[in-house]
């Protein structure tokens, strides 16, 4: 069963059109500092991801684990 519904996600992201945002006005995101401090994250760094995704166009490789344990791999295009 497991094996089918990963097959049936793997077709849908295959042949699924990406997805276009163009024209749409993106809110600010705010992150919690304290949060971010307690991880060793600069929270300054917090406002430059606020506004829009920082992704250069191209391909990129997601790796998906869980708990330390590979998944699957897919290569995205931006």
């Amino acid at each position: 069963m497991l094996k089918k519904t990963l097959l049936a996600y793997t077709i849908g992201f295959a042949f699924s059109p990406p997805a276009n945002a163009d024209g749409i006005e993106i809110a600010a995101v705010d992150f919690d500092r304290e949060t971010l401090k307690s991880l060793g994250v600069d929270p300054n760094i917090s406002h430059y991801f606020s506004r829009s995704a920082r992704f250069l166009p191209g391909e990129y490789s997601l790796i998906v684990s869980v708990n330390g344990e590979k998944k699957r791999q897919h290569c995205y295009a931006l």
